[in-house]
């Protein structure tokens, strides 16, 4: 996809790729800063599951893959320090949908693979297929 070349151009460094475009797909890059080394994942968001009205992503730890659903929404352009950015135009109920009502308090159990409370799909995927 084009937005690889783009994310280097500006200085991000691709690491890994998880998944497939038929199973969901993830990139992870990063990027070193004056403050230290920035993160960046990058989740497609699909919308092609007929058992759901929704968009869907994928979550890889090792050969298991979880979907998360997520409300429709469509991209509105955003201003964040001056970069203007994508972001869903029913941003309060996207984000609920991952991190529920409270999601403006601190979780202290937080967990990337098990806390997302939008999990509907869970499936042990062999390294062939992935």
């Amino acid at each position: 996809p084009q937005i690889l070349p783009n994310l280097e151009a500006e200085g991000f460094h691709f690491d890994i790729q998880f998944g497939s475009l038929e199973k969901g797909l993830e990139y992870s890059f990063h990027r070193k800063t004056p403050y230290g080394q920035v993160k960046q994942d990058l989740f497609f968001l699909y919308d092609d599951d007929p058992s759901c009205n929704c968009y869907w992503q994928s979550l890889w730890n090792g050969n298991r893959l979880r979907r998360l659903k997520f409300p429709k929404f469509n991209i509105i352009e955003a201003d964040y320090r001056g970069v203007k950015i994508g972001i869903p135009d029913k941003t309060l109920e996207y984000i609920k949908s991952s991190y529920g009502n409270e999601w403006d308090k601190p979780q202290k159990n937080w967990d990337w693979w098990s806390s997302n409370r939008n999990i509907y799909k869970e499936e042990v995927v062999h390294k062939h297929n992935h």
